[in-house]
């Protein structure tokens, strides 16, 4: 074989080359980012929203359980924690930190025992829908 005299072979890519790959990374990447996102926060609801059925099953199993109330009064539950202690052993599955079901808090109220509203604010970014949750003997309502 004839070797061309000054030709050299030489190896690896060029600038342009290397620019158009991280060109296409980072269009992948604008396109991925806000779906993984979005993503994100519907599961981070949908987690809310299973706890909140949990509690809901509890309240009723309380209710069932009481002779003089049906739930319980607002002063029974004013925060995370007392929600945690009272509805576990009624068969609710909340863990003691809030941010593992995705809680960024809880407001309970009832002031006849007759019925309650349970308010519960997910954490996500605000006007995502199911960031509030309103939570009734009848059901659960999300709302931005």
């Amino acid at each position: 074989m004839l070797k061309q005299i000054g030709a050299t072979r030489k190896h690896g890519f060029t600038l342009i080359e290397l620019m158009i790959v991280v060109a296409i990374i980072g269009i992948l990447a604008a396109i991925a980012v806000p779906n993984f996102t979005a993503y994100r926060n519907r599961s981070r609801v949908a987690a809310a929203v299973a706890t909140a059925e949990t509690v809901r099953a509890a309240l009723a199993s309380y209710a069932a359980e009481q002779v003089s109330t049906l739930y319980p009064l607002g002063e029974d539950i004013e925060d995370y924690d007392e929600a945690v202690d009272l509805l576990n052993p009624q068969g609710a599955s909340l863990p003691a930190d809030p941010a593992k079901v995705s809680i960024k808090s809880l407001s309970y109220n009832s002031d006849d025992g007759e019925t309650y509203t349970l308010n519960i604010v997910v954490n996500v970014p605000e006007g995502v829908t199911g960031r509030q949750l309103t939570v009734t003997p009848a059901g659960i309502e999300r709302g931005t």
